[in-house]
């Protein structure tokens, strides 16, 4: 059986390998480049997912490349999912 440690090591493990994964392909693109505000968006929501997992706000900004502004959205968004979650666990 699995360690329960192990596997949340494994889930931030994955969660920043996307999230440094989305930067670099986004770093490739120009910004006008068609798929560009795609890439963003899921980097923000990678971002987001990775702080809901437990890793740490300033490994995820450094990571990412977010500055403060950014960052601020990013808190936000894991914000919301969390609450979507909590919603979710209350109805079912």
């Amino acid at each position: 059986m699995d360690d329960p440690d192990r596997g949340a090591v494994r889930q931030r493990t994955r969660a920043l390998a996307e999230l440094s994964e989305l930067r670099t392909m986004l770093g490739r693109l120009p910004r006008d480049d068609p798929g560009y505000d795609e890439l963003a968006v899921r980097k923000e929501i990678a971002a987001a997912e990775a702080l809901n997992l437990g890793i740490a706000a300033v490994t995820v900004q450094r990571i990412g490349l977010f500055d403060d502004l950014e960052m601020r959205r990013v808190r936000g968004e894991a914000a919301e999912f969390r609450d979507y979650d909590a919603d979710l666990a209350q109805e079912y």
